[in-house]
């Protein structure tokens, strides 16, 4: 898999609502966003917002180890070292990206740096800080037939999913 491949790959999420965000107190910095077409998840999963609970999106983005930060056109609204807890600034930020549309979606090399813009203006960047196997993968990205991971140093992979 090289870059141009997976930027044609997250093309597809232009236009597409980002309609679920789970994220907050015992997750850490990580945050999984949910795209699309609402599709009944095979099993329900406890502890979370009862719509997410039961439906999982025809795509998802799922940041684990990468730092990020969501912008508005005239600050920062929050980061992957936002206070995490109910109430407090990380869940108040990424809660606004709930119900926008993609507008744009770009891909950085060689790291691999995802930029998220949206409908409303705001923007979600995944920076690929990631540089050892024991830090972990930055970020995944769950589409209809494959699995994207973007990996320690850039590096690409994929593989069939569902």
């Amino acid at each position: 898999m090289n870059f141009e491949a997976f930027q044609d790959h997250l093309n597809q999420l232009v236009g597409m609502v980002a309609w679920g965000v789970v994220a907050g107190a015992g997750t850490g910095s990580m945050v999984s966003l949910q795209f699309g077409e609402k599709h009944l998840r095979a099993k329900p999963v406890k502890n979370l917002d009862p719509i997410i609970r039961e439906y999982e999106g025809k795509w998802s983005l799922f940041i684990r180890d990468a730092a990020w930060r969501l912008d508005s056109e005239k600050k920062v609204l929050c980061s992957s070292r936002s206070n995490n807890q109910a109430g407090a600034e990380m869940l108040q930020g990424l809660h606004q990206i709930t119900n926008a549309l993609v507008s744009d979606v770009k891909l950085s090399k060689p790291g691999g740096d995802l930029l998220l813009t949206f409908s409303n203006g705001l923007e979600l960047t995944v920076f690929c800080d990631c540089m050892n196997e024991d830090e972990g993968d930055n970020y995944w990205v769950f589409a209809p037939s494959f699995i994207f991971t973007v990996k320690p140093k850039g590096e690409l992979a994929v593989e069939n999913s569902r």
